[in-house]
């Protein structure tokens, strides 16, 4: 696992790339607003962030977040107030923020504008450094999340290992989507892993957080032990959870009835009247928990490694632990879908590649098929036709079907 966290965690150029973004469009903008700031936040910030992770930005214009004015300087910036409704003025100046991106900023593309959503962002694509891109204004919630997590990871480096490994397991078996819907995210993911080790008294509560606190200085060799023993007792301890009647709070570091009927609840820890889950649907709470428990047969059922190579932690990040046999619907297409691709069936040619979703097929002849069953009877051997008759065969009863489209018959035996 420590392996694993120290090839996914974003490096230090990436990093240095993400705040070369935030000082570019803070530049760019200036001559419309010259008191900007454009500041960094979510993953690229808070030591969670892997190398494809998107960038996350927050443009605020607030004189009183900003040091570019001189207290003693005669000349001052005015602008006119904002007219109306605070949301129709945000969304108006990511619409402007959206056009200068688009039209006048060179090496941005793919500018999409969300405007309708519960915070109003714009979406873009950063050419130089390939990232992708999100920016929305004045959402100081997400500065104060960043800097809440940053420091919980300096306090127990286990628990940034711990994220990023549960984010891989949840994209391998699809419960994490890149599109906001009724899907759990990352964000929720990594409030759960900050519970639970609250519960099992390795970080403090929010409430009690200090940056002076005591750090967590792991062992060299012992790291991967402690990880693996940290990880089964994450799935062991949701695996038995009461989703239906306990919420979550890391502020208080407690679970505690639930408010409302939503499927989840997790309190905000920024903003205590929300629930980070409202999006989250009953039939996908079921998935993660039935997930959640086949992960905790899967460790405790199988040791770190094998003779013949099979992992044990790798098993969590391979989309379906176990075959299916899947039997061929069209002899003709003359295939035979032998099952899912486990890692043990995996081809050592450079030029064959495999998806998470993919499965291995088998190439057979027509004379194969048809040792595999009765079903397969009908298929004519290749020594008694040849692929010229067979398509003249084909051809003709095409021909017969459109004659008599009411033979209903001879219409679902071909």
């Amino acid at each position: 696992m420590d392996a694993l966290y120290q090839r996914a965690k974003l490096p230090e150029l990436g990093c240095r790339l993400r705040y070369f973004i935030s000082s570019q469009i803070e530049d760019a903008i200036s001559g419309v607003f010259p008191c900007n700031r454009v500041y960094l936040f979510g993953s690229s910030v808070n030591g969670f962030g892997h190398q494809n992770s998107d960038v996350d930005l927050i443009l605020d214009f607030d004189v009183a977040h900003t040091d570019k004015i001189v207290s003693d300087s005669s000349l001052r910036f005015a602008a006119k107030c904002a007219a109306g409704n605070e949301r129709v003025q945000t969304q108006r100046s990511l619409e402007l923020l959206a056009d200068h991106l688009q039209y006048l900023l060179p090496g941005y593309s793919n500018v999409q504008r969300i405007l309708l959503a519960r915070v109003p962002i714009v979406k873009f694509n950063h050419e130089v450094s390939g990232t992708q891109c999100d920016l929305s204004i004045t959402n100081m919630t997400g500065l104060i999340m960043s800097d809440y997590l940053f420091t919980l990871g300096q306090i127990d480096e286990r628990l940034r290992a711990l994220v990023v490994t549960i984010r891989r397991w949840a994209k391998a078996q699809r419960l994490t989507n890149p599109h906001p819907g009724r899907w759990i995210t990352n964000f929720t993911l990594t409030i759960m892993a900050v519970f639970f080790m609250q519960q099992r008294h390795l970080l403090p509560p929010l409430n009690q957080l200090k940056r002076d606190l005591p750090r967590h200085e792991p062992a060299g060799n012992g790291f991967d032990d402690e990880m693996k023993t940290l990880l089964v007792e994450f799935f062991e301890f949701y695996s038995s959870f009461d989703f239906k009647r306990q919420a979550i709070s890391v502020i208080e570091g407690v679970a505690y009835p639930k408010p409302d009927f939503g499927s989840l609840f997790i309190e905000n820890p920024v903003e205590t009247n929300l629930n980070i889950c409202k999006n989250l649907s009953a039939d996908e709470l079921d998935r993660v928990v039935v997930s959640i428990r086949t992960a905790v047969w899967s460790l405790q059922g199988s040791p770190d490694s094998s003779s013949d190579g099979g992992p044990g932690i790798l098993k969590l990040f391979t989309e379906f632990g176990k075959e299916h046999k899947v039997s061929a619907q069209r002899p003709q297409d003359a295939t035979i879908v032998s099952g899912y691709f486990d890692g043990s069936q995996r081809d050592s040619s450079p030029s064959r590649k495999y998806m998470p979703d993919q499965v291995v097929v088998q190439m057979s002849t027509a004379n194969d098929l048809r040792k595999k069953g009765p079903w397969n009877n009908h298929l004519p051997s290749l020594k008694e036709s040849s692929p010229d008759k067979a398509s003249d065969s084909v051809r003709m009863r095409r021909k017969s079907v459109e004659r008599n489209p009411r033979n209903s018959s001879f219409r679902h035996k071909w």
